[in-house]
């Protein structure tokens, strides 16, 4: 999560749209697998602001557009564009793997990440 975080930061300071969004998408989607609901729907909101209609932003939650069957090929492409694996190899030119500052969550980690494209504070 915390490295699709990580990626989408980077993205968006290259103003890189496409990318942009699809590793906010694989941030909700992470997020949302490891149970940190809040940063998935900080995901959501940010993708809603992005594009209006995308797939997730239909789907009403990153929890809804997992259990839609619908969806599962888009899933599935998405995460085939970039594995954990492969964001793990990309960042490793930009710093490396992001690692939560002491006292922090990788939730709180990977808001920060996200706050940062919309520059607005969270309302988680």
């Amino acid at each position: 999560m915390l490295a699709f975080a990580r990626l989408a930061l980077l993205s968006h300071q290259r103003q890189q749209a496409a990318g942009t969004e699809k590793f906010i998408v694989l941030t909700g989607f992470a997020a949302c697998r490891s149970g940190w609901l809040e940063v998935a729907n900080r995901c959501w909101q940010l993708l809603a602001g992005i594009n209006a209609k995308h797939f997730v932003v239909r789907a009403g939650s990153f929890p809804n557009a997992l259990r839609d069957d619908s969806l599962s090929s888009f899933v599935t492409m998405l995460e085939r564009f970039c594995s954990f694996e492969q964001a793990e190899h990309l960042l490793e030119g930009h710093g490396g793997m992001p690692q939560p500052e002491e006292g922090q969550t990788a939730g709180d980690s990977a808001t920060q990440h996200l706050q940062q494209i919309d520059g607005r504070s969270a309302t988680l």
